[in-house]
């Protein structure tokens, strides 16, 4: 579609995945041209494969299908930063 894309890799057993789950939830609503897609590496391991996620939560930025920015880590400055890129 031509969207950028954010996608969050998460895990149900990350505790700073839970922590920061709210607050990427509210990004979502701020950011309506923004496309938010929550990946459970535990339920898509081979997508999380092919994405390299190793360690969670794992934020990826996509525009026209290439990978445009990467954060790791539940530090919201650094989200808020990969959103706004």
């Amino acid at each position: 579609s031509g969207k950028p894309v954010l996608v969050y890799f998460t895990s149900q057993s990350c505790p700073p995945c839970k922590i920061v789950a709210p607050h990427v939830e509210r990004l979502s609503k701020l950011y309506e041209g923004l496309i938010f897609v929550k990946v459970d590496v535990d339920a898509a391991k081979e997508i999380a494969a092919q994405a390299r996620i190793r360690a969670m939560p794992t934020f990826q930025a996509y525009h026209n299908a290439a990978l445009v920015g990467e954060t790791v880590g539940a530090n919201l400055n650094n989200i808020k930063g990969l959103v706004e890129k």
